[in-house]
């Protein structure tokens, strides 16, 4: 049995509706055990952003992992029944995010990026978990068709839901009716009476362009697990993790003095705004992002451990080596414990979740104090305030 202790300081006010993946930032435990697996054969501490608690029962049921050209926000428990999903409708989206930009990526990713439109159906382990949640009730039932009430009541004079049973025993349907004008995108992948039914119209979410192989309906992608950056204990052969396509840099600004860019951009070490995007279309990996060898055989290790024959759950390469990464709250690192033949020993698996930068400042340290090798695996372009490493303060932006 592995050992887990949860080791951060205090925990803070949980708002999410699925309560119980909070404090390890959406992992479930199972997928907590696979990346301290693997943290151990690499010897490598491995961070990542959160994944979404509305997204951990979907990975876990084999929906597919939201691909890299799909930028478009997964729906929040507004809409229940679309929560964890990427609807075509860009009202079901996340509450802080504007209309119009998801929308345009939702555009994007059918129009230039292949992804596909899939008829949303939802489990019945699903449905019962939406009912004991609070989030959705049934209404009135009509030939078939269940009225679905929301705990929130945020869009219920545009929109109004239903559910049918599927085909499949066990699953449903989703169904919706709109007031206001919903957008198309490309062709619906259901047509006629699959389509529409007594002025019900399927709601359709978003696929990658590949299809998993298995049911039709596990098309629909969910959330992925977005690594933020892999940190080598110093012990470690070198991995190769920072031998990326497109070597991360800091940026100038726009508007920097010429002196400033001329003397930088001779000397290698940091790129012009104006550039980087062009240089990221050139050489970074089309589907993968600003991949490393290393970085990828760890991707690999983790889709393979955590759902063998099921489709990947790491889509790309990690913030650390993204050109245009920010840093995002909140993080999970996750510390391997380390056989007694390494310089600093280890002796437990552990999990830390950080909420802010004072958490990620101190866990970063903490990672350094055992060992592992921190600094040049950072994104040059970022600065984290207050951050000192031994002697030198780290400031790259």
């Amino acid at each position: 049995m592995i050992s887990l202790h949860h080791v951060f300081g205090c925990v803070e006010e949980i708002v999410s509706a699925f309560a119980e993946y909070d404090a390890t930032a959406g992992f479930p435990l199972q997928h907590i055990r696979v990346f301290q697996q693997v943290c151990r054969e690499f010897k490598v501490v491995i961070a990542s952003r959160e994944l979404n608690p509305l997204c951990t029962d979907l990975l876990l049921e084999g929906y597919a992992a939201k691909g890299f050209h799909i930028k478009a926000k997964t729906c929040d428990e507004r809409f229940p029944l679309a929560a964890g999903f990427v609807p075509l409708v860009p009202q079901f989206t996340k509450a802080q995010q504007n209309i119009e930009k998801q929308k345009s990526a939702l555009r994007d990713a059918i129009e230039n990026h292949g992804a596909r439109k899939v008829a949303l159906v939802i489990s019945d382990q699903r449905f019962e978990k939406l009912k004991a949640k609070g989030l959705i009730s049934v209404g009135q039932v009509k030939g078939g068709v269940i009225e679905i009430g929301a705990k929130s009541r945020l869009g219920a004079e545009e929109f109004q839901f239903s559910v049918t049973r599927h085909a499949k025993p066990g699953y449903w349907d989703v169904w919706y009716k709109s007031r206001v004008p919903v957008p198309s995108f490309g062709h619906d992948a259901a047509s006629g009476s699959e389509a529409e039914k007594d002025g019900w119209k399927r709601l359709y979410v978003m696929g990658n362009p590949e299809k998993t192989g298995r049911s039709d309906y596990l098309d629909a992608v969910c959330g992925d697990y977005d690594l933020w950056g892999i940190f080598p204990h110093e012990s470690t052969p070198d991995l190769g993790i920072n031998n990326r396509p497109v070597p991360t840099r800091a940026v100038l600004r726009k508007d920097s003095k010429p002196h400033l860019v001329r003397r930088a951009t001779e000397g290698q070490i940091i790129y012009r705004e104006d550039d980087l995007a062009d240089l990221a279309k050139k050489h970074e990996h089309p589907n993968l992002g600003n991949i490393s060898v290393g970085v990828n055989k760890i991707r690999f290790s983790l889709n393979q451990l955590c759902r063998p024959g099921g489709g990947p759950v790491v889509m790309h390469s990690d913030y650390c080596g993204n050109p245009f990464g920010e840093i995002d709250f909140p993080l999970i690192f996750f510390i391997p414990a380390l056989p007694s033949g390494s310089d600093v020993i280890i002796t437990g698996d552990e999990y830390r979740v950080a909420k802010n930068v004072g958490d990620l400042r101190t866990s970063l340290r903490e990672i350094k104090c055992k060992g592992f090798l921190v600094e040049s695996y950072l994104n040059r372009k970022w600065s984290i305030p207050n951050y000192v490493a031994g002697n030198n303060r780290l400031s790259v932006g």
